[in-house]
């Protein structure tokens, strides 16, 4: 019957301050851990904000630039247009003359 019972072997049970060590090892190792996160986290954040300032500002940039082709060719169509108008009214015996300019006045009436 000896022979079936198993050994057992001691075992050592850590002592509180053993513990007490251990958990704060554990504790350091957690808050590491915990600020590598935020600092990881705070610079993704900030990588997708540049980002997105990036995007924005090539879009306000290619808008601005679309802005003043549309200028540019709505100055071009009134011109086109113009000449249509001068054309016609060449092609019907009513000329069409250019607009004179108002006569140039300063602040008190006076012509200059």
């Amino acid at each position: 019957m000896d022979s079936d019972r198993i050994k057992l072997q001691p075992v050592k049970v850590p002592t509180s301050l053993e513990l007490l060590a251990i958990t704060q090892e554990l504790q350091g190792q957690l808050n590491a851990e915990s600020r590598a996160r935020v600092v990881a986290i705070a610079e993704l954040a900030e990588q997708a904000r540049s980002s997105a300032d990036a995007r924005i500002d090539r879009l306000v940039t290619a808008i601005e630039e679309q802005g003043k082709q549309v200028g540019e060719l709505a100055t071009h169509v009134g011109l086109l247009v113009q000449s249509v108008a001068q054309l016609l009214g060449e092609e019907t015996g009513h000329p069409v003359e250019d607009e004179q300019e108002p006569q140039r006045t300063d602040l008190d009436g006076n012509p200059y």
